[in-house]
């Protein structure tokens, strides 16, 4: 379990392509947290096993449908990643809860400077925004964040991001067309799960009332 604070970037060493999975190597030198092999580290925002380590050189073996369903897929020697380490029992939780379930890959279609800030807007799956709400909460790549807008008609949600959080995350020099994982909040997850079909079901019996008013409406008449 992670909460959704970035302590830093690591650096793509490595990707080698093997038999039904990727191997990633990854840098976290400048990290504080220490990882040994078996440990869980998060690369941008996708829970992953530490399966070897030289130095501060940690190697991930990466499943084949991970590597669809993520941005990891995408990455070469040389890129960088955000990296978060698990957290700790009794540890303050400043984001919010984020379990490295990567649920979609999202895409930049629009970036704007104002002054201190930066707003970045994703095109997101319509299934997957049809679960988001503005002022909830959302991990795109690893990154605890707030919506600002959820635009479920362009399929579309926005973020605001301050200076630091530029300065210590890959949203920092992202552009347009960039790929971006996105973790919906675990809680809103589970409502829609629960309620999703009752409330869908209820829409169907009131449009099939409304059509029988219609019907009675016209026999009166």
């Amino acid at each position: 379990m992670f909460q959704g604070i970035i302590l830093g970037l690591g650096t793509v060493t490595d990707v080698q392509d093997r038999p039904q999975f990727r191997r990633l190597s990854v840098d976290l030198a400048g990290l504080v947290a220490h990882v040994e092999k078996g440990g869980s580290v998060a690369v941008n925002g996708t829970c992953l096993t530490s399966v070897a380590c030289a130095g501060f050189v940690h190697s991930f073996d990466v499943m084949e449908e991970t590597l669809q369903k993520t941005n990891l897929g995408l990455l070469k020697k040389g890129d960088k990643v955000n990296i978060e380490f698990p957290l700790k029992w009794g540890a303050e939780i400043s984001g919010h809860l984020v379990q490295g379930h990567v649920d979609t890959v999202a895409t930049i279609v629009e970036r704007k400077q104002d002054q201190d800030n930066c707003r970045i807007w994703f095109s997101v799956p319509p299934q997957f925004v049809g679960q988001m709400i503005p002022k909830g909460s959302v991990a795109i790549d690893g990154i605890s964040l707030t919506l600002v807008d959820v635009d479920k008609k362009a399929d579309k949600i926005s973020v605001a991001l301050i200076p630091y959080a530029l300065s210590v995350t890959t949203l920092g020099f992202k552009q347009i067309g960039d790929k971006v994982n996105i973790e919906l909040d675990h809680s809103a997850k589970m409502l829609s799960s629960s309620f999703g079909p009752v409330i869908e079901s209820l829409g169907a019996d009131i449009a099939s009332m409304k059509v029988d008013i219609e019907k009675l409406k016209k026999r009166c008449l």
